[in-house]
């Protein structure tokens, strides 16, 4: 699902569990992601986000995500709310940026000739014979 949706290599981790467990899916960049399949979505959250707080520090990730669905059930991603802010500054950010990049490119700035023309080299005046 990862895969297909954000474009990056997302796969099972090895070794869930241990003391240094950085989630149960690596190859999304600085992102810890745990995930859950449970009856009771609310033990499921009760119990995992705190794993996956855990999992963002061994992992030194900025984003985590808790992807939980009841058997059988639709996935829910749930965030705590410093990791939802997490998102939304970086967010914000890009769209700031991509703001200033599109000013920059709407600007009335000279084509591509007339910046070769003011940079050429003046060659003196030949001598009139």
């Amino acid at each position: 699902m990862l895969r297909e949706e954000l474009g990056v290599p997302a796969r099972r981790a090895l070794g869930a569990g241990r003391k240094d467990d950085k989630g149960d899916i690596e190859g999304v960049p600085d992102t810890a992601i745990q995930v859950t399949n449970r009856q009771d979505l609310s033990s499921a959250i009760t119990e995992k986000l705190p794993e996956l707080e855990r999992q963002m520090l061994n992992a030194g990730a900025t984003h985590g995500a808790l992807f939980c669905r009841r058997r059988g059930g639709k996935w829910i991603v749930v965030l705590t709310p410093a990791m939802w802010y997490a998102l939304m500054r970086e967010s914000l950010s890009f769209e700031k940026h991509d703001q200033t990049l599109r000013s920059i490119a709407n600007l009335d700035l000279p084509e591509i000739d007339e910046l070769e023309q003011m940079h050429q080299p003046k060659l003196p005046l030949e001598e009139a014979e």
